[in-house]
Parts: structure tokens; sequence; C-alpha cells
């Protein structure tokens, strides 16, 4: 035991265990899981927020159509509803990459 100056003896810490090393990586992992967690279920409710304005943009494209009289305005048409289909598309994938994981 060692002492320090006229205090009683100071007994030293005993050193970590197997068990506390474990214990300790179990939290670890537990934690990181946690944060997992916590991302996927947060990706998912944006995902889920994003989706609903892509269906009222959809629903403007369908309506649209029908009252568009010229060519080149059908045409800008189509290239706005292509790239809504590539953002439905990228997230989705995103959601399901995130359920996933």
């Amino acid at each position: 035991m060692d002492t320090v100056g006229f205090l009683d003896p100071v007994r030293s810490a005993p050193a970590s265990s197997w068990a506390t090393r474990r214990i300790g990586g179990a939290l670890s992992r537990d934690a990181g899981q946690a944060r997992s967690d916590f991302s996927a279920t947060l990706l998912a409710i944006a995902g889920h927020d994003l989706r609903q304005p892509l269906q009222v943009i959809t629903s403007a494209h369908d309506a649209l159509a029908q009252t568009l009289a010229s060519e080149e305005q059908q045409e800008e048409l189509a290239q706005a509803e292509h790239a809504t289909a590539q953002l439905a598309s990228m997230l989705g994938q995103l959601v399901e990459g995130s359920a996933a994981a």
C-alpha cells in the first residue's frame, strides 16, 4: 500500500479486468447501434416527408400536361417529369439503403 503524507494508507486502484473491458466494449457497440438506429429512423421520417411534396409535383405535372398547347412547353414539362422521377428514385434508394444497413 502507498501512503500519502500523514494520511491513512491509500490502496491502488485495481487494474481493469477483462469483464470490465467487455462491458465497455458492449456499451460502445450499443451506443453505435443506437446512433445507427436513430439515423435510420431520421432518414425514414425525412423520406416520408419528402415523398409527399414529390406526389404533389407529380400530380401538378399531370394536370399541367392537359393544358399545355405548344410542343416546346410539353418538352419542358417532360424534362421536369423526368427530373422528378429521378429524384423520387434516388430518395427511394436512399431510404431502402438505410433500412438495409
